[in-house]
């Protein structure tokens, strides 16, 4: 250790003591003989570093000073260079500099804290900052993931345009822009055939199939309301480019012949069409009239019928119940396919919520396993219905179900229990439009007070054979309405109705609802029930009863009041008429009902049927030797 020792000229007044090299620990000490009291402001630096820092008051009693800069700072700093720096200042300041250098001392804690608090917000907004810069990321590299998909979804698209315009080229290319129909049955207006009494049956040249001859097929009709897709459907199926949509509408009945299937494809003009109100008498009436003829003649012609539907509406489920009845009451094993086509729907998770609301919560069944849109509905008769659900052709709903709902459909089709009949189609639609047209045309004789009818019959010939500019060769064959002079031909406009209003075409419609009521009374101890049923016109021979099961099947057939066939109509003829059946069946815990013979009735136009309701049930217990039973 050594020590070394300067002078203070207080007239200086800030001056450096020392500035010389230590390598350990050191002390110094400063003694001022003053004759006045002196504060020395004085700070000690150990390689630019402050050691101490503090403020000393000298006086005649305090004239020595001393502090050391510890082992320590030494050690660590392995020698080095020391400044040492006083400086006075005048006595009057001294109490205003130590208040300052207290009030330094005091702030020290809230610094560090603010500097602390400072320290955690920039932390917090650089992760704000971080986490801003992420957000904006993600949201960059979903959009590019979604304009991907789009992409892809635009190539989807793009490339089925192109699928679609190299099959329609390469048809062109061999000679055949569009299929032809092999037959077409032009049945438009039956105020127009009253006239002509003519429906012309086209053939054309160029197929191998013959309206005249017998050959063995079977017989498949697409039928549905007007602008549904029924043509569209057939080129799905079976590889077509028939002619479709709103701007070609389906002529009359059209046939295609599908010759190594032995189909014959039946594509019906749409329901509900547009009306031409130029055309003279009842153009509505007409139209209705013409559209209920061509659809009880699909009906009975066909062997499998295809209804397609689009949203289902109240329309269309009459339709499909109708088709349902006719099967029903004929007894015939006609398969019934149901094709709700959802050509608005692009996307897949809405075609099964919207087929799931329109058709699953609608009828009662379970959904196949053949396909996603494959539903299967079961009636009361045993008969089950397929619905059969299509989408948008190209988008991503119909990729995911057009191809495999399509070949269920043409499975069905295709492996069905009937495989055909042989029969002559001209023969065919002879027979079902002699049997038809009884129920929309009267013929009866000029001389109105002879009461005398004729019976509608219709023959089969062929006639000139047309060659238009379209090159399209046809043979025309005439199915003409044989009638005398002696007799015309009119048209039944006002039929029997149905409860909805609706005209009664054919033998099987229903147009008799009755009003029924039932309840339940006592009668002292006894409890009753009575079926009360509103059949005005209708007495005691009409009504036939079933016994069932704990329940009664009642059948009232009631005929027409008015015979519409000898009759001069002075008004409008509206009746009603028909066989109304239903099967009253009550479940067991309602009690054992039996028919009260007496107090059956048909009375004032009600039908009334009263059980007997036996809540305690029998009881019987053997005889004493053990053979047969008595009664307790």
């Amino acid at each position: 250790r050594r020590c070394w020792s300067r002078e203070l000229r207080l007239q200086q007044t800030r001056c450096i003591l020392a500035h010389e090299h230590f390598e350990d620990s050191f002390t110094i000490g400063v003694f001022l003989d003053v004759a006045e009291p002196k504060v020395l402001l004085m700070q000690i630096e150990v390689n630019g570093k402050a050691v101490y820092k503090g403020s000393n008051r000298f006086s005649k009693e305090n004239k020595w000073f001393e502090c050391s800069t510890g082992k320590q700072l030494g050690q660590e700093s392995g020698g080095g260079n020391l400044v040492i720096t006083i400086t006075t200042v005048d006595p009057a300041h001294g109490p205003r500099l130590r208040h300052m250098l207290e009030y330094r001392r005091a702030m020290v804690p809230y610094t560090k804290q603010i500097v602390a608090t400072q320290r955690a917000w920039r932390q917090r907004l650089g992760r704000m900052r971080a986490d801003r810069q992420q957000y904006h990321q993600r949201r960059v590299e979903n959009d590019l993931a979604e304009r991907g998909r789009m992409a892809i979804r635009v190539q989807k698209y793009w490339r089925a345009y192109h699928q679609r315009r190299a099959l329609s080229d390469s048809r062109a290319r061999q000679g055949s822009v569009k299929s032809e129909y092999d037959a077409v049955l032009k049945i438009f207006s039956l105020m127009d055939f009253i006239k002509t009494k003519t429906f012309v049956l086209e053939q054309s040249l160029r197929t191998t199939f013959k309206v005249a001859e017998e050959n063995q097929y079977k017989i498949v009709a697409v039928v549905g309301l007007f602008n549904k897709g029924k043509s569209w459907l057939i080129n799905q199926l079976f590889d077509l480019d028939l002619p479709s949509g709103c701007e070609v509408p389906t002529e009359g009945l059209s046939f295609y012949w599908l010759e190594q299937k032995r189909m014959l494809v039946v594509d019906s003009a749409g329901v509900q069409a547009t009306v031409d109100h130029r055309s003279s008498g009842d153009p509505l009436v007409d139209a209705d009239a013409t559209e209920s003829l061509l659809f009880d003649l699909i009906a009975r012609i066909a062997h499998q019928v295809i209804v397609v539907v689009g949203d289902l509406s109240e329309c269309e489920q009459k339709i499909i119940d109708m088709m349902h009845r006719k099967h029903t009451r004929a007894k015939s094993n006609k398969e019934l396919i149901v094709v709700h086509n959802f050509r608005s729907i692009t996307r897949k998770q809405y075609a099964k919520s919207v087929f799931d609301r329109q058709v699953a919560q609608s009828y009662q069944g379970q959904y196949v396993h053949l396909g996603q849109l494959v539903f299967a509905s079961e009636h009361s008769n045993g008969q089950i219905m397929r619905h059969i659900g299509l989408c948008c052709d190209g988008s991503e709903a119909g990729t995911w179900v057009n191809q495999e709902s399509l070949g269920v459909i043409g499975s069905s089709l295709e492996y069905s229990k009937f495989s055909g009949v042989l029969t002559t189609l001209s023969v065919l639609l002879l027979k079902e439009l002699e049997k038809l047209l009884v129920y929309f045309l009267k013929v009866e004789a000029v001389d109105f007070t002879s009461q005398h009818t004729a019976v509608p019959t219709v023959t089969f010939e062929e006639i000139d054979v047309e060659v238009p500019s379209s090159r399209r060769h046809r043979r025309k064959y005439a199915l003409r309405l044989q009638v005398s002079d002696n007799y015309i031909v009119t048209m039944k406009k006002e039929r029997s109705l149905t409860a909805l209003g609706e005209m009664m075409v054919a033998e099987e419609e229903v147009a008799f609802e009755p009003v029924v009521n039932v309840w339940d009374y006592r009668e002292g101890t006894k409890l009753f029930r009575k079926i009360a049923i509103e059949c005005a016109g209708v007495d005691h021979h009409g009504c036939h009863l079933e016994e069932l099961t704990n329940g009664v099947k009642v059948i009232i057939e009631k005929r027409p009041i008015v015979d519409e066939d000898p009759t001069v109509e002075a008004v409008r003829v509206k009746q009603q008429q028909g066989i109304w059946s239903n099967d009253f069946a009550f479940p067991p815990e309602e009690g054992t009902l039996k028919i009260d013979d007496d107090q059956l009735e048909v009375k004032d136009g009600v039908l009334s049927i009263v059980f007997r309701n036996e809540q305690k049930a029998k009881q019987f217990t053997f005889n004493p030797s053990g053979r047969g039973l008595k009664r307790d």
